[in-house]
């Protein structure tokens, strides 16, 4: 199976042998089939002789990857051989930097409009017009604070809601991470899993780790997550002419997402403009920021393959 080539994975999923145990809130289970439990990784070791297959060929100029990405009888994919190095930083902000940004600046802009109003009334000469002239002046700056008002608590409450929506699912696709981990954004996307399946639902990344949940279409497999310490590198791939991303894991685990899915709505879209942008992009900007900042990267004592960035360092 060949997860960069712009393919679905086609290998037909076990009949048999699938782990459950206690249910999670969320999807019903298919009946008389216990409810899947959500996986932390790493768990046990991939089956061996599982079906797997080389990445696609490289581009010109590119070097060949050093890993196989291989399917099995775990939730997510594995992989043999040697993480990419990871690419460079991603120096651009956060939605939620760019939203505060954006309230920093309007009110930066609220406040000289409020300075600018306060020297013309009092350098305001005496007379009728001048008191006609005023009069219009202060009613013009009231109704451009009320209008700012009103923006800002539409953009707050359609923002809140969104987020709100988010967190409800997070809670209760993984109810005990929730109480321990602050969810700092969700995004719909696809997940191609170990058994060579490729399961829709929504990513999870919070302080300390990301985690998947199947939504109900895909309800018979588990809900999966890690956590960010344990993140070698990532490398960006090409899923279905649209952008993803294959996270690598130093125990061998490779966590595709692919085919995201907008993360803003369209009311909030709208009011929101420069302060949302391509839910693949948001992610990835929210990961890579996250990720650098919980472990040290690129990993103490890794041996890394190549990348599109260039050979890894000398170890």
């Amino acid at each position: 199976m060949t997860v960069d080539a712009g393919t679905t994975p086609s290998a037909p999923p076990p009949q048999t042998g699938d782990r459950a145990a206690a249910p999670q809130q969320g999807g019903a289970p298919a009946p008389n089939t216990a409810p899947p439990q959500a996986q932390a990784y790493p768990p046990a070791a991939p089956a061996k002789g599982a079906p797997s297959a080389s990445p696609a060929p490289p581009a010109s100029g590119v070097p060949a990857p050093s890993y196989e990405i291989r399917a099995g009888d775990q939730p997510v994919l594995s992989f043999t051989g040697s993480a990419p190095y990871p690419p460079p930083p991603i120096s651009s902000m956060t939605p939620d930097e760019m939203w505060q940004q954006r309230v920093n600046n309007r009110n930066m802009s609220r406040a000289m409009e409020e300075e600018r109003y306060r020297q013309r009334q009092a350098t305001s000469k005496q007379g009728f017009l001048s008191s006609v002239e005023s009069a219009m002046r202060t009613f013009g700056h009231q109704a451009n604070a009320v209008c700012s008002d009103i923006t800002d608590s539409a953009e707050r409450s359609l923002r809140d809601a969104d987020k709100n929506a988010v967190h409800a699912r997070y809670q209760r696709a993984f109810p005990d991470l929730a109480r321990q981990n602050r969810l700092l954004a969700g995004f719909e996307c696809t997940l191609y899993n170990g058994y060579g399946e490729a399961a829709t639902g929504t990513v999870f990344l919070t302080e300390r780790l990301f985690a998947f949940a199947p939504d109900a279409m895909s309800a018979r497999r588990p809900p999966v997550f890690d956590e960010l310490k344990n993140v070698v590198s990532y490398q960006v791939v090409q899923t279905l002419g649209a952008p993803a991303v294959i996270i690598f894991t130093g125990a061998g685990f490779a966590f595709h997402f692919a085919l995201f899915q907008k993360n803003v709505r369209q009311d909030l879209q709208f009011l929101w403009g420069s302060a949302s942008g391509p839910p693949f992009s948001n992610f990835l900007t929210y990961f890579d920021h996250q990720w650098r900042f919980v472990t040290p990267v690129p990993a103490p004592g890794y041996r890394y393959g190549p990348s599109p960035f260039g050979p890894a360092p000398p170890q």
